[in-house]
């Protein structure tokens, strides 16, 4: 269980919050007036992942540090915090709705990159409300800035972080005569236990591309070793053509690697149409060994196979790389306050209670997401996930990059996914898929004629 001292002080914390924030405007919706006559502000705020009620059954909806902090933000601060749950599918056509006609939330979670790059234009820049100490203690904010330069404005808050990450079965692993502790720093090394598991009777891979994922994290691990964690931003839309020789390699031997895995039936036979869960069962019962994924994957994995699952990072395709021992490793979202907002101070102190070291604990605990600060102490959350652990300490050597598809525009990383495992089926050639992911690549307010 988490340590109750860290419960004090998040309390305490919320309370310092009360006492900064100006509960005395109107909320931005109209449906409460502030004032000095005792009424409550109103916040309204776009929920794209914090957890309101468990769905395990083991944590009671009132414990879920999201609705702690609410009930403890509202006390503190005589205001309402209405949460409006959006699905990643309708949030950002709504968001766009709502900044022009300026009737949106007051916060909202929003994946980082070129999702919040995008909608800069409705967003206020944090940077005035936070001092350089406590911006110091994030990660690559570069990601949360305007057009991520690192003098451009800040557009949001880090709720955490991400890794990318292949997962595998031990016990597969072992029956097929590979280590149990096993590390691929290559992919042929990767091939040749493909190799040893599939003359075992064991399917090495359990995959879902139909959604492009697999093929996104795949591609993106291929660009990190090529550009490094400042030239992955040649990829902005409106710089390096997506069709240029770097992305080209990485685009390349992903499909080249995924092709050998097709033709050897290294997959299951419908890996690059299917998004279907059931498709990871044979993993857990050891007919299948691996599957691409992320550190957002360690809290299933480690319920359903416990110590008989292992992690590590993507292998590169060539040691010799300059950046062949970079992962891709980011800030994953964040949270942003609307430039149209009537409470901005105060949409902004409940930011900074979601972003305390003892929230970061207690969702870790909770939820299975790793902190958005950097150099947070792990040892104090009893029970720590092992993969979870090894996820961080792979954030923690600081040799990240950040996913291609968070640097290029929302609608070129969107057409990645369809296209990317087209290439892959020989429907469509390389060439012609990254032109037509090149296309989509167009800069906030310019048209494709500009380009």
């Amino acid at each position: 269980m988490f340590k109750a001292k860290r419960v004090l002080a998040l309390a305490a914390a919320l309370m310092m919050c009360g006492t900064t924030a100006a509960c005395g405007e109107s909320g931005n919706t109209g449906d409460t007036s502030g004032g000095n006559d005792g009424a409550k502000t109103k916040l309204v705020f776009w929920n794209g992942s914090y957890k309101t009620v468990d769905d395990t059954g083991v944590i009671a909806t009132e414990d879920l540090i999201f609705n702690k902090t609410i009930e403890e933000f509202e006390k503190a601060n005589n205001c309402e915090i209405e949460v409006v749950d959006q699905t990643a599918d309708n949030l950002y056509t709504l968001f766009r709705s709502a900044g022009v006609a300026k009737n949106g939330p007051d916060i909202a979670f929003l994946w980082a990159g070129g999702y919040t790059n995008d909608y800069r234009d409705f967003i206020e820049p944090l940077d005035s409300y936070f001092t350089e100490e406590e911006l110091a203690e994030f990660p690559n904010l570069d990601l949360c800035r305007a057009e991520f330069k690192p003098d451009g404005a800040l557009l949001g808050i880090p709720t955490d972080v991400t890794t990318v990450n292949l997962f595998y079965n031990k016990d597969a692993f072992e029956k097929a005569g590979l280590p149990r502790d096993a590390h691929f720093e290559t992919i042929d090394e990767l091939k040749d236990a493909c190799a040893k598991l599939s003359d075992a009777g064991i399917t090495p891979f359990a995959m879902i591309d139909g959604n492009g994922y697999a093929s996104a994290w795949n591609v993106g691990a291929a660009a990190a070793t090529l550009y490094g964690p400042e030239g992955i931003f040649d990829l902005l839309p409106g710089n390096e053509d997506l069709s240029g020789e770097k992305f080209t390699k990485a685009v390349t031997e992903w499909v080249e690697f995924g092709k050998e895995i097709v033709e050897n039936g290294w997959a299951n036979e419908d890996w690059l149409t299917t998004t279907a869960e059931d498709v990871f069962m044979p993993l857990y019962t050891g007919e299948s060994a691996m599957r691409f994924g992320g550190s957002w994957d360690c809290g299933n994995l480690y319920n359903e196979l416990g110590d008989s699952v292992g992690t590590m990072a993507l292998p590169c395709y060539n040691t010799s790389d300059e950046y062949a021992e970079y992962i891709v490793g980011q800030i994953a979202n964040n949270l942003v306050v609307t430039n149209y907002s009537k409470n901005k101070q105060l949409a902004v102190d409940f930011i900074k209670a979601c972003t305390t070291e003892d929230f970061y604990l207690q969702r870790y605990e909770q939820e299975g997401q790793l902190p958005g600060k950097v150099n947070i102490d792990m040892s104090a959350v009893d029970g720590v996930n092992p993969l979870l652990a090894d996820c961080y300490a792979l954030f923690s050597e600081n040799k990240n990059v950040i996913g291609y598809d968070s640097i290029t525009s929302a609608d070129a990383g969107a057409e990645s996914y369809r296209q990317i495992p087209q290439m892959i089926a020989g429907k469509i050639s390389i060439e012609e898929g990254l032109k037509l992911i090149q296309e989509k690549n167009v800069a906030v307010g310019a048209t494709e004629t500009e380009e």
